[in-house]
């Protein structure tokens, strides 16, 4: 019963993380809060972050026996993955206007964008060429190799955040798309949405 509880908890704060961002609970929030709206992103944050605690702390107190474990033949793969996920983080940090991602940008000029991070124009040099969503898969890398021992609550938060990770991507895919047009549908075609299965059958296809 705890390890359903949860579950439920984790699934409630991605259903709430993601509803607070989207596009249509946004624009009614701008309308009711006028300029004060120019605090939202960074409210939102805050929110979050201090919410993040409550399954923090609760999956804390369920820790037991390990289901498996990525020690031995496996550390290679697990060191890969979390090499991986660090690469990720600090290349998508270089493409990301981190201070839209905070929401200082937006309270000290009160200006929004329609996706955080995302300028007027379509960036698709650098890490872009290779991931459309870098810390997207970066995350999912991560909960997957930030440790070698996993037991039924570190299993059930894998699951439950690499899903959330996935299904976030496809929406941020929406938002772009509305923001991009064709010019993001033509990327879609060229560059992978997360694992860079496109950039490999490239990189094979000019080897061969």
């Amino acid at each position: 019963m705890n390890y359903i509880i949860y579950a439920l908890i984790w699934i409630l704060w991605c259903t709430f993380h993601s509803l607070l961002i989207s596009q249509r609970f946004t624009r009614i929030v701008e309308q009711r809060l006028g300029d004060f709206f120019r605090y939202y992103r960074l409210g939102y944050n805050f929110f979050s972050t201090l919410t993040l605690l409550i399954p923090l702390w609760y999956g804390w107190h369920l820790r037991g026996e390990p289901l498996f474990t990525l020690d031995g033949i496996f550390s290679p793969l697990r060191f890969s993955l979390l090499a991986a996920s660090l690469y990720l983080f600090i290349a998508g940090a270089g493409k990301y206007d981190l201070s839209r991602f905070t929401g200082i940008f937006q309270a000290t000029t009160g200006k929004q964008q329609a996706s955080i991070g995302i300028d007027d124009k379509l960036d698709t040099s650098g890490i872009h060429r290779i991931t459309r969503h870098p810390w997207y898969i970066g995350g999912i890398f991560l909960i997957w190799s930030y440790q070698s021992h996993f037991d039924l609550q570190s299993v059930i938060t894998g699951i439950i955040l690499t899903l959330y990770f996935i299904i976030g991507a496809v929406l941020e895919e929406r938002k772009l798309v509305a923001l991009f047009g064709q010019q993001y549908i033509r990327y879609q075609q060229e560059v992978s949405m997360l694992l860079p299965w496109k950039w490999l059958k490239k990189i094979l296809h000019a080897t061969s």
